[in-house]
C-alpha cells in the first residue's frame, strides 16, 4: 500500500472595507456603509500562513451583492490569485467593486473565500472565509 501525504499549511483570511465616494473622500469601515450609485468599495484582504509548512498558490473568490460590478480593467473583482506563502508570511490583496444600482433597505455583504476548491491541505478551513458588510 502507498500513502501520499501532503504538507499541512494553515492559511487565514481577514479583511476590512474602504469606500471611495464620488466626491473624492475615502472612509475605512469595519461594518456596512451607506452606498450610493457609483461608490467604489475596496475589500482589503489579508492572507497569512500560520505554518508549519509553505502553502502553494491558490485563489480567493469573492461573491458580491447583485448590485455590484467590477470597477474596471485590471482590478481584482471576483477571483484573485494568492501567491505561495512561507510559514509566517502575510500578503495583502485588494478586491474592488462598484455600486451599479441602489438597493434600498437591504444589507449587502461580500463573501470572500480563500482556496474555494480546497486544494490546500489546510489544518483549519473554517478561517478561510470572511463576510464583510459593504452597504446598508
Amino acid at each position: 500500500m502507498i500513502t501520499t501525504l501532503r504538507a499541512i499549511s494553515e492559511v487565514q483570511l481577514t479583511g476590512s472595507v474602504t469606500a471611495r465616494f464620488t466626491r473624492g473622500k475615502s472612509e475605512t469601515h469595519i461594518g456596512p456603509i451607506d452606498c450610493e450609485l457609483g461608490v467604489a468599495v475596496d475589500l482589503a484582504l489579508t492572507v497569512k500562513n500560520n505554518g508549519p509548512y509553505p502553502s502553494k498558490p491558490v485563489r480567493v473568490a469573492t461573491q458580491w451583492p447583485s448590485n455590484f460590478i467590477s470597477e474596471g480593467i485590471g482590478s481584482c473583482f471576483d477571483s484573485c490569485l494568492v501567491p505561495a506563502l512561507n510559514p509566517g508570511q502575510t500578503v495583502s490583496i485588494k478586491v474592488t467593486g462598484a455600486v451599479s444600482a441602489n438597493s434600498p433597505d437591504v444589507v449587502s455583504s461580500a463573501i470572500s473565500t480563500l482556496d474555494p476548491a480546497q486544494t490546500l491541505f489546510d489544518s483549519i478551513v473554517n478561517n478561510n472565509q470572511i463576510t464583510l458588510g459593504v452597504c446598508l
